[in-house]
């Protein structure tokens, strides 16, 4: 019971870390869902668009910047940057 309760509670911070992934918002005026491995999973025009993708792949909708981004994975953001091919 208390693990339940303690979810609840959790910050969106905290939540990026359960979940995975984020939404970047690009330096080119672009959107992008990306998932805890930071490999773009939708692109977008749009915050709302990307923002609708991460629900959709089940990671979370906090928004970061590019540079962001950039301290938290260690690259630059490149969306054709596949870890699983």
């Amino acid at each position: 019971m208390d693990g339940i309760k303690s979810v609840k509670h959790l910050s969106l911070e905290d939540m990026d870390k359960v979940n995975g992934g984020l939404v970047v918002e690009g330096n080119n005026g672009r959107y992008y869902a990306v998932d805890d491995k930071g490999c773009v999973i939708v692109s977008a025009s749009q915050k709302e668009v990307a923002a609708y993708g991460a629900k959709m792949n089940g990671l979370t909708q906090g928004m970061i910047s590019e540079s962001e981004y950039e301290k938290q994975f260690g690259r630059k953001l490149d969306e054709t940057w596949n870890p699983y091919s």
